[in-house]
């Protein structure tokens, strides 16, 4: 059976409503991991160079990273349930396709799932969230233009990827070893669009240090 990890967080106030439907379960595999083993850390203010320096740490592309505009869309974000880190799919009609078979299967189902690309394509949609409705938020951590991509253009799959700089070694374990297989899928021919949505706090918010949730 699938586990997952239940962070123990200290809320601010006026988050108290979300964090429990957001932050309180990382969805991190399907064995519990510890907090220290993985590097995990409360929360910093981030910078555009922060993160992209992180992610060159792993040689990755850095064209592809984006980030919410403001507190307010994050913390809405965060009421809906995103889940960190974790992808969701989208086939060739940019319609949400869920790896998830059961309520239980947790992100470790991400990787073999990618490896069945050329049936994930041609999946009905598993709810009515559109590409063109996940992304509505996005902005480019380079430009801060939204993100616009060509919806008349047709991929074999559209790949959002969640994840956020504090999240230490889980983003190595999970979020960059998926961008490795979609790499191999490009390599072989697969025409995927990827994104990697980072959820960190940012240095123009404006936002303070006591407003920012704690999981340690």
């Amino acid at each position: 059976m699938a586990s997952i990890i239940f962070l123990k967080i200290k809320p601010v106030p006026e988050m108290k409503t979300y964090l429990p439907l957001f932050w309180a379960v990382l969805l991190v595999g399907c064995k519990a991991m510890m907090l220290n083993k993985e590097q995990i850390t409360n929360p910093k203010i981030e910078s555009r160079n922060s993160i992209v320096e992180f992610v060159k740490k792993f040689d990755l592309d850095t064209t592809n990273i984006y980030i919410l505009p403001d507190t307010a869309i994050f913390n809405r974000h965060l009421k809906n349930g995103v889940a960190v880190p974790n992808a969701y799919f989208f086939n060739r009609n940019n319609e949400f396709i869920s790896y998830q078979k059961t309520a239980q299967d947790c992100n470790a189902h991400i990787g073999p799932f990618l490896t069945s690309i050329d049936s994930i394509s041609n999946l009905k949609a598993s709810s009515s969230l559109t590409l063109q409705k996940f992304v509505a938020d996005f902005i480019s951590i380079d430009s801060h233009q939204k993100i616009a991509p060509d919806y008349a253009e047709k991929y074999d799959i559209t790949i959002v990827v969640t994840s956020a700089k504090y999240l230490g070694m889980l983003n190595k374990e999970k979020v960059f070893e998926w961008e490795e297989i979609v790499n191999k899928l490009r390599a072989s021919g697969h025409k995927i669009r990827y994104y990697k949505l980072f959820y960190d706090y940012m240095d123009f918010w404006g936002v303070k240090k006591d407003d920012m949730f704690k999981i340690r």
